[in-house]
């Protein structure tokens, strides 16, 4: 996995914060009232995220919020995923997508009417190697894609004289 996805997916969900996700679950748990399982919790999260592994993930925010954090920034331990009741971590771009399409679609249900993206200094384009430059371009189609109607994208270049 390339370093610029990777900083990607690190820089957006460290500015989301762990605090605004565990809001968002709250509101979920209130809106619906007291729920009888943890498995209604789940589908009720799987419904806003479209995701059930994060869904799953995210319904042990309130007794695990420590394993939460280290799955969603990517350094969970065998004892966190234990303690998440998943069987790995979030490996590859298409997990990260998914989990950044997931916390998005969340963010966009429960606390913004939009999202946009800025992404500075897109004239660095240039000095990137051709598979990091491939893979920053699936990035952005695959997660327009993925959150379609509340996100947009800005790259801003600034052109040589």
């Amino acid at each position: 996995m390339s370093d610029v996805f990777d900083s990607l997916y690190l820089d957006i969900v460290e500015e989301i914060g762990i605090n605004k996700i565990k809001k968002m679950v709250a509101d979920v748990i209130e809106e619906t009232g007291t729920l009888k399982s943890e498995t209604a919790l789940v589908n009720n999260l799987k419904g806003i995220i479209q995701d059930e592994r994060l869904a799953k993930v995210l319904s042990r925010i309130n007794r695990s919020s420590e394993a939460v954090e280290r799955y969603i920034l990517l350094s969970a331990k065998s004892s966190d995923l234990k303690t998440l009741g998943i069987a790995r971590a979030i490996m590859t771009s298409s997990d990260k997508l998914k989990t950044l399409a997931g916390i998005f679609n969340f963010a966009t249900h429960k606390l913004y009417s939009r999202i946009i993206l800025w992404i500075d200094d897109m004239e660095r384009v240039e000095f990137l190697s051709g598979k990091d430059l491939f893979e920053l371009q699936v990035f952005i189609r695959d997660l327009l894609e993925h959150v379609p109607q509340k996100l947009n994208i800005i790259a801003n270049f600034t052109l040589k004289p």
